[in-house]
């Protein structure tokens, strides 16, 4: 009985959020969480669920009950997406870098995806950390629809120390640079590191997306693939009207939008 009224409440909630989207008038924001809460999705391959399935598995062992946190990662449509862009890559080899990691799943997604490939890669993450976390919110599409107000999102070292273990179980060897993106990615492009995809998925208000963008594409391989994360927020969805204007759209859903980049600006 307990899974059944779980469901039920899960419906009842459902129904409250939406009635309050359509009664302060943000009807556009209806189908976002129709699609995020309420669709039901399947993996594009077997080959995809089966390396999620070695993933949460993984994550449930290091991270308990809490392992998927405000990650979405694992699911079907997000997995599906992050397959497909790495399944576009003609390389033996795939430079990978993630800007802003947190919990490590959808790393260790990508990173056992590529091994399953029996491909080569270099895994490289950005992620600071901060002791005291951060906090944003204002921009989100729909999380916080009652309030509209910032929250306190925790991402320290304990998160980080679980990220670490969950490669060491999946036996991944990832390259963590524990600063801020930017000046990061100002240390890779003055040494000429390059990746042949990136995910974008560090601060999500203000300037910080609009930066982590720009700087990407002086450290992306022509050729090479931009994955933007939570591109409905309101500080990020502008730049993906740029990418759907100049470049090649490769795989989009409610969460994530990936496209190719011909000739990235420094190359």
């Amino acid at each position: 009985m307990k899974p059944i009224i779980i469901r039920i409440l899960r419906f009842i909630r459902n129904i409250k959020r939406l009635a309050l989207l359509v009664f302060s008038g943000e009807f556009y924001k209806v189908s976002f969480y129709i699609d995020a809460n309420m669709r039901c999705y399947q993996f594009s391959k077997k080959a995809v669920e089966t390396v999620a399935d070695k993933t949460r598995e993984a994550a449930i062992c290091v991270y308990g009950d809490k392992w998927n946190g405000y990650s979405n990662a694992l699911r079907p449509e997000i997995c599906s997406g992050f397959a497909k862009v790495v399944d576009s890559i003609n390389k033996n080899t795939v430079r990978y870098l993630e800007i802003g990691s947190n919990k490590g799943l959808s790393m260790s997604f990508i990173g056992n995806y590529i091994k399953h490939k029996q491909l080569k890669m270099k895994l490289v993450s950005i992620d600071p950390y901060f002791t005291d976390g951060y906090v944003e919110g204002e921009g989100a599409p729909c999380s916080t629809i009652a309030s509209k107000k910032s929250r306190h999102i925790v991402i320290d070292r304990k998160i980080r120390d679980g990220a670490y273990e969950l490669y060491k179980s999946l036996k991944l060897k990832v390259d963590h640079h524990e600063k801020p993106s930017n000046e990061v990615l100002l240390e890779f492009q003055s040494t000429k590191e390059r990746f042949d995809v990136i995910y974008i998925d560090g601060g999500h208000e203000r300037f910080i997306p609009l930066v982590d963008t720009a700087l990407s594409l002086n450290v992306l391989n022509p050729g090479g693939f931009i994955i933007l994360d939570d591109w409905q927020w309101r500080d990020i969805k502008p730049l993906k009207d740029i990418f759907d204007n100049v470049a090649k759209p490769i795989y989009v859903s409610w969460k994530i939008a990936a496209y190719r980049i011909d000739n990235p600006p420094l190359n």
